[in-house]
């Protein structure tokens, strides 16, 4: 899910290219609650299975401490479906809006460097969230690739199954072990210049560190991941044109 701050046009171009978010300035993060055991400080750690939880069912509030510029928040891992969403800076804002799925969420606004405030609204159970990164979202020169099947990481389903059978044959069931996705990203023709700048801090830093993904924001913007990368980023420079090629294969949460 990407949602703009009201009357922001955040003028990628071309539009609808993916949106990579890595970068976190994010340096301390408070809620208006939290369940014992589960701080609003774990949201600053990468790792899913470390969760802030809220203590009631009542709206919450969450502050957002900023060491530098950002133009995006992103949150992964919630349990904020059929809940709304609300954010605020001070100039900036979106205002409440539903959110239709348990998909990482990307707000999009112009840079700042103050604090950053979201409100979630109440909900049958207590809202909590385990990771969120605020800082400057990459967005990529050019999409993937038209002349290759791209497998969309939301969709690119991947399960370990156990199958069931008696000896004398039938059919006992499935046990299905563990799910998540997995798919890759292919790219060609980024300018040298463009990928030294700005891509390839981004393949240093995803070596050790996930990141949230967006493949095409304009047309399926719905479609976001969580991801990390299963493969070292290799670039291949065209010798006639110098521009340079390069495939991000990555896994996901679901």
């Amino acid at each position: 899910m990407i949602t703009l701050a009201t009357g922001y046009n955040p003028g990628d171009s071309p539009p609808g290219v993916p949106l990579i978010g890595y970068d976190n300035k994010a340096t301390a993060i408070t809620a208006s609650s939290a369940a014992t055991g589960f701080p609003a400080s774990n949201m600053l750690n990468p790792a899913t299975h470390l969760f802030w939880k809220a203590n009631a069912l009542t709206s919450q509030t969450i502050t957002i401490t900023l060491g530098g510029a950002a133009n995006y928040v992103a949150i992964a891992k919630h349990n904020l479906l059929n809940t709304t969403i609300a954010f605020s800076n001070g100039t900036d804002s979106i205002p409440a809006t539903a959110v239709t799925s348990n998909a990482p969420i990307i707000l999009r606004f112009p840079s700042l460097s103050a604090s950053i405030t979201l409100t979630i609204g109440a909900a049958a159970t207590a809202a909590q969230i385990a990771v969120i990164y605020a800082g400057q979202l990459l967005v990529l020169e050019r999409g993937v690739k038209v002349d290759a099947q791209h497998l969309d990481l939301p969709h690119a389903r991947k399960t370990s199954i156990v199958n069931g059978m008696s000896e004398s044959g039938n059919f006992l069931g499935r046990i299905q072990l563990n799910e998540y996705r997995e798919g890759k990203a292919e790219f060609a023709w980024f300018t040298p210049i463009w990928y030294h700048s700005n891509f390839e801090p981004f393949v240093a830093a995803a070596v050790t560190k996930p990141f949230f993904w967006a493949w095409n924001p304009s047309d399926f913007p719905d479609e976001t991941s969580f991801a990390w990368l299963t493969d070292d980023v290799q670039p291949a420079t065209d010798p006639a044109t110098r521009r340079m090629a390069a495939t991000l294969s990555m896994r996901s949460i679901i």
